[in-house]
């Protein structure tokens, strides 16, 4: 499934709302599971229903995504094996973290998914799913291999997301995503930079 798991997220509605943001903010650390990160204290945690449904529209939209790009469906059974989210205040920022189960891969598979998403985002921008690519790149983040993009979505949100993949757990993939509402991405490079350098796995 790999890069359509991105593209899916700028599917799922989000409750627009508007605030002034927080540039200020304290910070917290979250331990869920067996991952670590920091967000700002005035964020709100995603209810478990809050989970449930968008976990539903995550896989179903991931799928179909993937139906419609290749015409023909996944062959293998994917899923979501653990998610968090959290809401900036007025849902000006949607954050999730999520691990995807996908089939056992070898130390090429990002450079794989790198390869597949530039065709991806153009067919995306085909659609009017995507407005605008302003990064596609291969990173790391903490010194862990990722792919990273920053997308313009059709409706005018932002979307950053990180696909991070190890050779130490061949079989899932990462996905840390923030969507932003329109016109609301500048006031959160703070946010967005913490909770990025923060996140840590804390099992081998």
């Amino acid at each position: 499934m790999g890069f359509f798991i991105s593209l899916a997220f700028g599917q799922i509605p989000i409750a627009y709302g508007q605030s002034e943001g927080n540039t200020n903010d304290e910070f917290t650390t979250i331990t869920d599971g067996i991952y670590s990160f920091s967000v700002p204290v005035s964020w709100r945690e995603m209810t478990d229903h809050e989970l449930g449904v968008f976990k539903h529209q995550y896989e179903q939209q991931s799928a179909e995504l993937f139906e419609q790009y290749h015409e023909r469906a996944e062959g293998y059974e994917s899923g979501v094996r653990f998610i968090v989210g959290f809401f900036s205040p007025k849902q000006e920022v949607t954050f999730i973290l999520l691990v995807m189960k996908i089939p056992s891969q070898t130390s090429g598979y990002l450079q794989q998914m790198y390869v597949r998403s530039k065709d991806v985002i153009e067919w995306g921008k085909a659609q009017g799913r995507v407005r605008k690519s302003f990064r596609n790149e291969l990173t790391n983040v903490n010194g862990v291999p990722a792919l990273e993009t920053d997308l313009e979505m059709g409706d005018g949100s932002r979307m950053v997301g990180y696909s991070i993949y190890s050779d130490d757990h061949p079989d899932e993939t990462i996905q840390v995503t923030l969507l932003f509402i329109p016109g609301t991405y500048p006031k959160y490079s703070t946010e967005r930079s913490r909770i990025l350098g923060s996140l840590q796995r804390n099992e081998k």
